[in-house]
């Protein structure tokens, strides 16, 4: 890539993406598609667990795009993080499901989308997760409660009236610059709310705050 790189791009800067499907045919449309933005670089792609937890270890991508039945019915997610701890994953899905949904919420995804959910939403999640945000498709359904909560499980009383709010925008998918449209605030008023409240939860990621939400009942996504 040439110094013209990032310019006309929807993801800014140059970000390293591997993608990760058993489909032959969608790992090679998905590459093309996403090759075609100079703020994307496809670093490779992978057919099975094994291979991809190689690849990802090697080219440390900071994105990996996945089937998200390789996540659930492996221990992919966890073995991507200990070898590369920086890289978010993005789960796609053919599923709706709570059953389907939660448990990558748990394990840690950053993003959750529908696989026929089109490209504008693929792209709003990409853009969402290397902001270092959470996206969940409005197609994707989670059941309120259905993480299990646990004795020592964060009391959302100690949020203020507008923790509360920006935490059920955010979790609803929202990106940073609409939830400061929303609430007419800065974007870094916004940031600020959110260090808050896992300063205050003692959450520390996105997900685990995406599982609060869930079992709190703050989130519209299971509704």
């Amino acid at each position: 890539m040439d110094q013209s790189e990032g310019e006309g791009s929807e993801f800014g800067a140059v970000h390293g993406v591997m993608i990760v499907d058993s489909d032959r045919l969608f790992l090679d449309a998905l590459s093309c598609l996403l090759g075609q933005d100079p703020g994307l670089k496809v670093l490779g792609v992978a057919e099975d667990p094994d291979h991809a937890v190689e690849q990802i270890s090697l080219l440390q991508p900071d994105l990996a795009i996945m089937n998200s039945s390789m996540l659930v019915s492996s221990d992919l997610l966890p073995r991507i993080q200990r070898r590369s701890p920086t890289t978010r994953i993005l789960g796609i899905s053919r599923q709706t499901e709570a059953h389907r949904v939660v448990p990558l919420i748990r394990a840690g995804a950053c993003a959750l989308v529908l696989r026929g959910g089109g490209w504008v939403d693929l792209a709003q999640a990409i853009q969402a997760v290397l902001r270092g945000e959470f996206y969940v498709s409005h197609g994707l359904t989670t059941a309120a409660g259905a993480t299990n909560g646990t004795a020592s499980s964060p009391d959302p009383k100690v949020l203020t009236a507008r923790q509360t709010e920006v935490l059920k925008l955010m979790t609803d998918g929202m990106p940073t610059r609409e939830i400061a449209e929303r609430l007419f605030i800065s974007t870094k008023t916004v940031e600020s709310h959110r260090a808050q409240i896992m300063d205050r939860l003692n959450i520390g990621t996105l997900a685990g705050l995406v599982k609060f939400a869930i079992r709190e009942g703050f989130t519209s996504l299971g509704r």
